[in-house]
């Protein structure tokens, strides 16, 4: 009963008035009490409705995650730019790579739509977070997923990971203190691939919080072979759109709009390369 009432108060409430609450010391308490202390897991059957097509599937996650994807998220947005650029639902057979997959909510979804007869090979190294999305793939029996406790970067080693109360990166965060710092295992895409025999690669989703450009450094030679599309976010950084440009990429920004000149970059973009089989559904 409250996990359901904090959903529903994340679901309603502007995120300006949360964020108000927790700047209050008057009202900080208030928050603490209705949405801290009751938001940390809920397991429920979200029903994501996009342009094109329908999906349910049980997603465990915080209350505030769930209910941001599933109903204020960008997450809704990169499914219909995703699902149109891939030519869903004729094209099921889609090689993905989801690079800091988090809960598993777009792997949960894709595995279900555009990899029905593909695979999606889903990355996340922070512990915690990686056992929900392990368990969100197995709770929904699939098995065209597979999931796997590893950074995503542009070497293969051990690396630091910083855990913060409202995330984990690779990168320290200016004026914040990590709580604490772990050994993940890191590994590219390139060796992955190669690991791994794989033969195709149609899209790269990439939300790893800044380290969007070593990500796609470890992925060059499975960029310029497959071609894939390119979904990622920008954290105000140039580097990644600059890369993918200087590969013969074409950026837009998830609406479609094709982005000729950056900086700056949208918040969410998209790449594909002229010469991939999705380029043409690109263009409208």
């Amino acid at each position: 009963m409250r996990t359901n009432l904090v959903a529903f108060l994340y679901r309603w409430l502007p995120d300006r008035f949360i964020q108000q609450l927790g700047a209050s010391r008057l009202l900080q308490p208030i928050r603490n009490m209705l949405l801290r202390q009751y938001s940390q897991e809920l397991t429920q059957t979200v029903r994501i409705q996009s342009a094109i097509h329908s999906v349910n599937f049980q997603f465990e996650a915080p209350v505030k995650v769930a209910v941001q994807a599933q109903h204020k998220g960008i997450e809704k947005h990169i499914i219909d730019a995703v699902l149109t650029l891939l030519g869903f639902p004729d094209f099921r057979e889609a090689i993905v790579i989801d690079a800091g997959a988090s809960n598993g909510f777009l792997s949960c979804y894709f595995a279900q739509t555009i990899s029905t007869n593909g695979k999606v090979f889903s990355f996340e190294p922070h512990p915690e977070v990686f056992n929900r999305l392990k368990k969100n793939i197995t709770q929904n029996h699939l098995q065209q997923a597979t999931c796997f406790q590893l950074s995503l970067g542009d070497t293969v080693s051990n690396s630091d990971l910083n855990l913060y109360y409202e995330t984990a990166n690779r990168l320290a965060l200016a004026n914040k203190k990590a709580v604490q710092t772990i050994s993940v295992q890191e590994t590219t895409l390139d060796h992955f691939f190669l690991s791994h025999q794989l033969s195709a690669c149609h899209l790269i989703k990439i939300d790893v919080d800044g380290y969007e450009t070593q990500v796609l450094k470890g992925a060059e030679k499975v960029i310029a072979q497959f071609k894939p599309v390119v979904v990622f976010e920008s954290n105000q950084q140039t580097i990644p759109g600059e890369l993918l440009i200087k590969n013969g990429y074409q950026l837009f920004d998830l609406t479609m709009k094709k982005i000729d000149n950056i900086p700056p970059l949208p918040h969410d973009v998209l790449a594909v390369h002229p010469k991939s089989r999705f380029y043409h559904l690109s263009k409208g």
